[in-house]
C-alpha cells in the first residue's frame, strides 16, 4: 500500500473516515472470524484512498544496451559452437568463464 499518501492531512482524514465506515460495530466472538473481517476492512480502506504503491527502477540497460547485446551474443555464439563438438576442450573453454 502506498503508506507515503497518509502523510497528506487529506488523504489521512479521508482513509480515516473509510475505515470507520468499514469497520463493524459488532465484531464476532470467534478471533479468526475477528480478524478476517478486520484485515478485509483495513485492506478495501486503503484500497479505496491511498492505493498501492508504485515502484520505479532505473532503467539501466538502454544506455548500455548496445555493449550488453555485443557480450550476450558473443557468449551465445560461443555456447553454440561448443555445443556442436562438447568434446572438443578449446571450444569448452572458449564458453566456459575464464576461457
Amino acid at each position: 500500500m502506498n503508506t507515503q499518501a497518509l502523510q497528506d492531512p487529506i488523504k489521512q482524514d479521508c482513509f480515516q473516515t473509510t475505515l470507520k465506515d468499514h469497520l463493524l460495530s459488532e465484531f464476532p466472538d470467534n478471533i479468526e472470524e475477528h480478524w478476517t473481517k478486520l484485515k478485509a476492512s483495513i485492506i478495501a480502506s486503503c484500497e479505496q484512498t491511498i492505493g498501492y504503491q508504485t515502484k520505479k527502477h532505473q532503467d539501466w540497460f538502454d544506455e548500455n544496451d548496445s555493449e550488453i547485446e555485443h557480450m550476450i551474443d558473443k557468449k551465445r555464439k560461443t555456447f553454440q559452437i561448443w555445443q556442436r563438438d562438447r568434446n572438443c576442450a578449446t571450444k569448452k573453454k572458449t564458453f566456459t568463464p575464464g576461457g
